[in-house]
């Protein structure tokens, strides 16, 4: 199982964080990467390959998965697909509590993105109720995706823009 190793350290009095790969990991294009774009906006980026969805709560256990914070409201919502998708009916991007793995709002960033929508080289403006909402996330969530039929293929990047309600003012190396 593969781990990663985080690591705080002070650089010129302010806080930095590094994280560290160990062993092998199972598929590179599954794990959420998440990247601070401005002082209180966050992107978080997920690899979709469809035919290897995960079901169930253990997905919530994986270290590769990154919480969306409470308080935090989901600004935008894209899917880029780069593979089309084939076989299934639709697709639906939702979010689920990190505590128990149970539906915060399942259709929250879009419900039932049809696979005609789903084509190669397309992209996908998601418009489901929490993305540009005004109220903050009730809890930590993680974004999961759930099908409807049987897909053979398929793949897209989710992207999520969104923004934490954080009173105090991070900055690197002060």
């Amino acid at each position: 199982m593969a781990r990663i190793s985080i690591t705080t350290g002070s650089t010129a009095g302010g806080l930095t964080r590094a994280a560290t790969q160990y062993g092998r990991r199972l598929d590179e294009t599954t794990a959420a990467a998440e990247y601070n774009i401005a002082q209180d906006e966050w992107k978080q980026v997920i690899g979709l390959d469809i035919t290897k969805l995960q079901v169930g709560t253990d997905i919530f256990n994986d270290e590769l998965f990154t919480a969306i914070p409470a308080g935090a409201r989901i600004k935008s919502a894209t899917v880029k697909v780069t593979e089309a998708f084939v076989g299934g009916t639709n697709v639906t991007i939702g979010t689920y509590k990190k505590a128990d793995g149970t539906a915060l709002d399942a259709d929250g960033i879009d419900a039932a993105i049809l696979t005609a929508a789903l084509v190669a080289g397309k992209y996908v403006e998601c418009d489901g109720a929490q993305v540009g909402s005004l109220d903050g996330l009730a809890e930590d969530v993680f974004v999961n995706v759930t099908a409807s039929g049987t897909y053979t293929a398929g793949k897209a990047t989710i992207v999520v823009h969104y923004e934490v309600n954080d009173v105090v003012a991070q900055s690197l190396n002060g």
